[in-house]
């Protein structure tokens, strides 16, 4: 249980990292 929990914990990070990369990349003129 407490290994699926970092797996998850790991892909939530790296979902948001590539949001944050990708809105850097929209806002960017």
């Amino acid at each position: 249980m407490k290994g699926e929990n970092k797996k998850i914990n790991y892909l939530c990070v790296r979902t948001r990292q590539n949001i944050l990369k990708h809105s850097i990349i929209k806002f960017r003129p």
